[in-house]
């Protein structure tokens, strides 16, 4: 038996690669009294990493979440310490630990990011 490969051709796969929708933050900021832009640590913040601490001490205990999402047409939400929280309006931090929960939702993916704020009153 012969084996005639001379017309053989190699197989090719063709891989098709599609982008998934931006799920990330750009930004991340947390609010203590008179728009004090708290520090959090890490302190550079970075989209790949999703638990940010801040601490603060004051009197007053106002405060304020900002996030921006890395695609424009994402949705962000937030919870503080289980409740709806809107971002970016004033609200009153919770005396010792406060926790945020920012989600980026874009399309079917999402996202979630733990911020943790501890407040202690001023004597």
């Amino acid at each position: 038996l012969v084996l005639d490969i001379a017309n053989l051709r190699p197989f090719v796969h063709s891989v098709r690669i599609v982008s998934r929708p931006d799920a990330t933050l750009k930004s991340l900021e947390a609010y203590g009294p008179v728009a004090t832009k708290l520090a959090l640590t890490p302190a550079a913040f970075d989209s790949n990493i999703h638990y940010y601490t801040a601490a603060f001490t004051n009197a007053a205990k106002t405060g304020k979440i900002k996030a921006v999402a890395t695609d424009p047409n994402a949705v962000v939400t937030a919870t503080l310490n289980g409740n709806a929280q809107a971002l970016d309006t004033q609200f009153d931090w919770a005396e010792g630990q406060n926790v945020v929960i920012v989600t980026v939702t874009n399309g079917e993916f999402e996202e979630m990011y733990a911020l943790v704020v501890t407040y202690t009153v001023q004597a």
